[in-house]
């Protein structure tokens, strides 16, 4: 199973499309900021100042998730039976649909409907992205007691034609994930705190998605492929990875949305769930995507506003498998959403 995902995850990075010198994306300096805890000034790293241990688990808003969890994970966590947190431990209650689910294809293509109605006269994809995503924080006191919350991050991404642009994160409301209505008394940073202000100069940004989003299903499924180095384009699971990296590098207007929607609906291991609030509190429809393969390791699960039909947001969810992941399986490790 690692071995099978290592080959996948590698095969599809396709190196040949990065020159030798090129930087690393904001999206990897980001991630690898996080997990070190240091913080990015240009070529240097500033090492964090001294403190408690604190594991960190990672939410991504790239296809390089799988990758991080099954390489990196081994030493963001104690071992099992060690004297610290673990995954499951701050992850956010599964999401819990209600009602009886439309089948997927007529939940799409009411979905489609509802984005046609939209004005979409002027309506352009903008170069930018607004959303939430997550990491848990748990920390370990002296004698090996974890307290675990999850951590909300904001973040937007702009750039521009030239590929310069900029990334601000900041912290959101941290809370305890066995009572999600329960805010933390002490957050580990404070909300509204800036963690991450980056300006990108032309070229320096490492966007993969530099080329305007199709409006055809076939085409959009295409530009997804390519852009994102994917092997293999039948995994609806690797595809909304892919769909997830589209989103945060651009906000699409109905039409390209509609496009994603409907090359969904051709795909095969997608099931509809019922009604969910998603993390935000926001109506929609949930989809669960699966691999084909029996032994996956990850499912993801879609969110499709009951009202306007745009994707709200994407989770992944923990089925087991990976020995070096800490984590029970149903646990939710990363969840984006777009605002």
């Amino acid at each position: 199973m690692y071995n099978d995902d290592m080959e996948r995850l590698l095969l599809n990075s396709d190196p040949a499309r990065t020159p030798l010198d090129a930087p690393l994306s904001w999206r990897a300096l980001d991630d690898l900021d996080r997990i070190t805890e240091g913080r990015v000034s240009g070529d240097e790293r500033v090492p964090a100042p001294p403190r408690r241990h604190r594991a960190r688990w990672i939410a991504l808003s790239s296809i390089a998730f799988l990758i991080l969890v099954s390489l990196v994970a081994v030493q963001t966590f104690a071992p099992r039976g060690g004297s610290g947190g673990s995954v499951e431990a701050a992850s956010p209650r599964p999401l819990r649909p209600t009602g009886t689910p439309v089948p997927f294809g007529e939940a799409m293509q009411n979905a489609v409907a509802q984005l046609e109605r939209a004005d979409t006269s002027t309506a352009e994809p903008k170069r930018a992205s607004h959303f939430e995503a997550w990491y848990a924080d748990t920390d370990v006191d002296g004698s090996g007691n974890a307290t675990s919350l999850v951590s909300p991050r904001e973040q937007r991404v702009r750039w521009n034609a030239d590929l310069s642009g900029s990334l601000l994160v900041t912290a959101g409301v941290a809370y305890h994930p066995d009572r999600p209505n329960a805010i933390a008394a002490a957050t580990p940073i404070a909300p509204g705190t800036v963690i991450r202000d980056e300006k990108f100069s032309a070229g320096r940004m490492g966007i993969l998605y530099d080329e305007l989003p199709p409006t055809d299903a076939a085409a959009m499924r295409d530009y997804l492929v390519l852009h994102s180095g994917l092997a293999d384009s039948t995994d609806p699971v690797h595809m909304l990875d892919a769909v997830a990296e589209l989103l945060g590098e651009w906000t699409l207007p109905p039409k390209q949305e509609s496009a994603i929607l409907l090359m969904l609906a051709s795909m095969s291991g997608i099931e509809s769930l019922g009604y969910v609030d998603d993390r935000l509190g926001r109506a929609g429809l949930a989809f669960r995507a699966t691999s084909p393969a029996p032994d996956a390791a990850f499912e993801s699960v879609l969110v499709v506003s009951a009202d306007s039909g745009r994707i709200l947001s994407l989770e992944t969810v923990y089925l087991g498998g990976l020995d070096d992941l800490d984590a029970a399986p149903g646990s939710v490790v990363r969840y984006v959403a777009w605002k």
